[in-house]
Order: structure tokens, then sequence, then C-alpha cells
């Protein structure tokens, strides 16, 4: 029962915070400032099982926000 586990941070923008950068904040190759979006952290993300369903818990859930319905 050793399993790999990391601490889990997201960033939040407000509409008012996408002003503020230079580039498009959606691209995701860009870095978010955390002085604009500071780091909040949310949990621990441990992998501690493999999925049953690959599709369903692996593919289905792997998503660009470059894709999101605004």
């Amino acid at each position: 029962g050793i399993f790999p586990k990391w601490k889990l941070f997201v960033q939040i923008l407000t509409d008012k915070d996408l002003e503020k950068f230079s580039f498009d904040p959606f691209d995701v190759t860009k870095v978010w400032s955390h002085s604009i979006a500071p780091e909040i952290e949310v949990g621990i993300l441990e992998l501690n099982r493999n999925p049953e369903n690959y599709f369903v818990e692996v593919e289905q859930s792997s998503f660009s926000p470059s894709n999101l319905i605004p």
C-alpha cells in the first residue's frame, strides 16, 4: 500500500482577471502568473487503483479547456 500522491492545487480566474493577460489565458501552452491567479490547495491526488473501465474513467475525463462551452 504505498501509492504515489501529490498535493493538488487549482488556479481560478474571474472575468476581470482575464483582461490582465497579454496572451490568451486558455492557451494550454502558457503558464498563468501566480500574482494574478494564486494557487489554491484543494486536497491530495493519490493514484491508488487501476481503472476498471478505461474508456469511462480515463478517456472521457480527458479534455482541453479550450473546448469548453463559454
